[in-house]
């Protein structure tokens, strides 16, 4: 991709957005000289050449220094410590995505074996977490086609369009539950902490932390999973609205996972019912949307 820029191509945008073609190499080049520098090479980096063999002396000296000492152990950075393999990953999954990023800016055709871009796509999605999305690096994985090859799925992972790809087709939906119970039952189970790891995704399981009747002021506790890890969240009821919902917000600086806002309970009725707890009549079906 390199051995085709011209002088007019420096300036081209790219699809990583923040960079045009002049700066993802700047970009590039800058990530494996990190990269030689960690593991002892004396390859620096030499913006005054050409982008391909800046380009390619670099990752010459890279793929020769871990060759040299494995992909054992932690490298360190200067800012943090990470293992080798990570790097390898990284610097794989940068070489391969900007290179198409190269391709796309420049009009370029961008060929790569479907077995590699398939083993660059697992070290991607070992890579790739929420944290590297929200931090920007990486956008949201895009919608594609089952049928989409390797390639494609590549860079539909890391946020970007792959050109020419067809778009999985997108659907909007709604859906809602009639529970034909009286009131009563239906807020008495929904509020019962106990009963949270049957109707709510995230929950694997709740326990009190207290005894006796359920109230304002009961507490417990629920572990969730947040980004793959369990994350216990003690809390303590503490109002009941009009309408007959408990708010459970977690206890500041007793969770490290949960958010500290408040989440509630709810329940509205469903067409042709009244709230029971707010007055007015109600029909004798006693109909509830959840």
């Amino acid at each position: 991709m390199l051995h085709h820029l011209q002088e007019k191509d420096l300036q081209r945008p790219t699809p990583c957005t923040e960079f045009n073609v002049s700066q993802l190499v700047d970009h590039l080049a800058g990530n494996l000289a990190l990269a030689c520098k960690a593991m002892g090479s004396e390859q620096a980096d030499d913006p005054s050449l050409a982008p391909e063999p800046r380009i390619a002396q670099l990752a010459q000296a890279a793929l020769e220094s871990f060759s040299a000492r494995g992909l054992e152990g932690t490298l360190d950075l200067g800012f943090a410590e990470v293992p080798a393999s990570v790097l390898s990953g990284i610097l794989n999954l940068e070489s391969m995505v900007h290179g198409w990023d190269f391709a796309q800016a420049t009009s370029q055709e961008f060929d790569v074996d479907p077995g590699l871009a398939e083993y660059v796509l697992e070290l991607a999605r070992a890579t790739v977490g929420e944290q590297q999305r929200a931090s920007g690096s990486f956008g949201p994985e895009t919608a594609i086609a089952e049928s989409a090859g390797s390639l494609e799925r590549l860079i539909a992972f890391t946020g970007r369009v792959p050109a020419g790809a067809r778009a999985a087709p997108m659907v909007d939906a709604a859906t809602s539950i009639v529970i034909r119970r009286p009131l009563h039952e239906v807020a008495g189970y929904t509020m019962d902490p106990l009963n949270a790891p049957v109707w709510y995704r995230n929950i694997s399981t709740a326990r009190r932390l207290d005894e006796g009747s359920f109230g304002i002021g009961a507490r417990a506790t629920f572990e969730a999973r947040f980004r793959g890890r369990p994350c216990p969240t003690p809390t303590c009821s503490r109002n009941m609205c009009p309408a007959g919902c408990w708010s459970w917000p977690p206890r500041r600086g007793r969770s490290r996972c949960a958010p500290a806002t408040a989440w509630r309970r709810w329940m509205a009725p469903a067409p042709g019912c009244t709230c029971a707890m707010t007055g007015g009549p109600r029909d004798s079906a006693s109909c509830w949307h959840r």
